[in-house]
């Protein structure tokens, strides 16, 4: 699946040095194509403070998509 930037993303595995677990959310904040698909994916620590921001193959992410609002 192609991912845009700004898309929120959850990690389907862990990442233990950069401290994400499987199920943590994230946002698209850059789209690779070179020499792989990846994107650049930032995670916050929960009250808006970034705290890991790196490279992510599209296989290890699904999207998120918005509740619709009635």
């Amino acid at each position: 699946m192609k991912f845009n930037e700004l898309d929120r993303v959850k990690v389907l595995r862990d990442f233990s040095k950069e401290d994400v677990h499987k199920g943590d959310v994230g946002v698209v904040v850059f789209a690779f194509t070179q020499p792989h698909e990846a994107y650049e994916v930032e995670f916050d620590d929960g009250f808006g403070k970034p705290k890991a921001t790196f490279p992510i193959f599209p296989e290890d992410l699904e999207k998120v998509f918005k509740p619709m609002i009635g």
